[in-house]
């Protein structure tokens, strides 16, 4: 597992990370999960992966606890179209934390945008997530589905802008104002904004001016 960190501009500080999943291969070291969460999906054995990662993030939180740190980070996991299917989800999470003691909301599940334009069923499982005390954020968002109907039945906590658009904002005046229009549309929401491949100082600089979280 590695952790990404998660900065919030306005205060000043990291609050959370975003967990990522590698696979250690005997012979190519660290694996990127585009070369083998495809696989796990077609397979269900994203089911024992997602299992995993949730283990070991509870049990890294714990570590963090018993060290002493008095306020636990939260820390963003994927979630991925296969793990939505069926009511496992939640309950195997909420199993994972209370085994390590630690508290749910330390924990952000991330949907993707695509998913999450199913409203209905998603819909149910961010009210069920909330009610146990787990946020939600919607990742990817503006990767190309455009659509913002379907946010007026999400209430998700926060909104991750896709890399692309941060990119292209630090290059282009198209690309600032696209994302200027996503950081007043995600605020005037009510949510958190998250900036996507914040890698140089230049896309950091655009995620201000657009007033990113």
């Amino acid at each position: 597992m590695r952790y990404q960190p998660l900065y919030d501009m306005p205060a000043g500080r990291i609050t959370g990370y975003e967990a990522l999943i590698r696979w250690t291969h005997a012979e190519r070291g660290a694996v990127s999960p585009a070369e083998f969460i495809a696989l796990a999906e077609e397979t269900s054995l994203i089911n024992p992966v997602g299992r995993y990662v949730f283990a070991r993030v509870c049990e890294t939180l714990a570590e963090l606890r018993d060290r002493g740190l008095r306020e636990l980070p939260f820390v963003a996991v994927n979630v991925s179209g296969r793990q939505l299917e069926g009511d496992t989800l939640l309950a195997q999470l909420l199993d994972t934390a209370r085994l390590t003691g630690v508290p749910p909301g330390a924990i952000k599940l991330e949907i993707t945008e695509s998913l999450a334009l199913d409203v209905a069923r998603v819909g149910q499982l961010i009210a069920r997530t909330h009610a146990a005390g787990v946020k939600v954020a919607l990742d990817d968002f503006g990767a190309g589905y455009s659509s913002f109907g379907y946010l007026k039945g999400l209430s998700v906590d926060a909104l991750k802008i896709d890399g692309s658009l941060v990119k292209d904002a630090a290059k282009t005046m198209a690309g600032v104002a696209i994302l200027g229009a996503l950081g007043g549309l995600v605020r005037n929401l009510g949510m958190k904004s998250v900036g996507e491949f914040a890698e140089n100082l230049q896309a950091i600089k655009a995620l201000v001016a657009a007033g990113v979280d």
